[in-house]
């Protein structure tokens, strides 16, 4: 023991015992920070997440813009090949030979107005000149579908080479009138045809035979003519 009024004196122990204690409360103080922030990020969970969520809305606008880019950039190639596909076709497309004809030429309703009724159109047009064929008169023959077809094919023949000689073609009721020294159904008649020979075989060939850059040929040539290229087939002489 040290007599008082003396000056404590350190123990030996103390002395040696120190810095452990020093670092015995350092570590102390480390856990505590530990202990702090982990406590502070379970209070905060969504931090991360929320820096993440930036990262992802920074970045969705990049994509959206190089997404619409790319697919604007592949409707455009895809109309770039349909367009030179289609010039392509129309360069490659056949010429239509009767392009720059007159409607009238391939036109029936135009150029033979009627002549797809052809009964109706016969009575029509020999009324015009005063007959009517529906009127019952003894022992005369009857305006039947038959004989009205090759009236028509009649006239429609007779028509297309009066067109490619440069002359006038009649009208129907042209043709079935009584004028001398017209193109007439009876002037033909008296000439030695007949209603269901009216051409000869030589005559409709040259017409068949005609380029479509023609009138004549665009006409026969046209689809919508073919029932009125029979009605023709049918007066040829053979």
């Amino acid at each position: 023991m040290q007599a008082p009024g003396h000056p404590r004196l350190i123990e030996p122990d103390i002395l040696v015992d120190g810095p452990a204690n020093v670092q015995r409360a350092m570590s102390r103080r480390d856990d505590r920070l530990v202990e702090v922030r982990r406590r502070r990020a379970a209070l905060a969970p969504h931090g991360r997440s929320s820096l993440r969520s930036g990262v992802l809305i920074a970045i969705q606008p990049t994509t959206i813009g190089a997404f619409l880019l790319a697919s604007i950039g592949a409707a455009a190639l895809i109309a770039l090949l349909l367009f030179g596909f289609g010039r392509s076709a129309v360069a490659n497309a056949a010429p239509n030979p009767a392009a720059g004809l007159p409607a009238r030429c391939a036109d029936a309703n135009i150029r033979f107005p009627g002549s797809n009724d052809p009964r109706a159109a016969v009575a029509a047009a020999y009324r015009q000149n005063g007959v009517d064929v529906d009127a019952t008169r003894p022992g005369s023959p009857r305006l039947t579908p038959d004989s009205a077809g090759q009236v028509i094919g009649g006239w429609i023949g007779v028509s297309l080479l009066l067109d490619r000689a440069g002359q006038p073609a009649p009208t129907l009721a042209e043709w079935l009138s009584q004028e001398p020294g017209k193109p007439t159904l009876a002037n033909a008649l008296v000439s030695g045809r007949s209603i269901n020979g009216m051409l000869t075989a030589d005559e409709w060939a040259q017409v068949q035979a005609l380029p479509a850059s023609t009138c004549e040929g665009a006409f026969l040539r046209d689809p919508r003519n073919a029932p009125l290229a029979r009605m023709v087939d049918g007066i040829i002489i053979r």
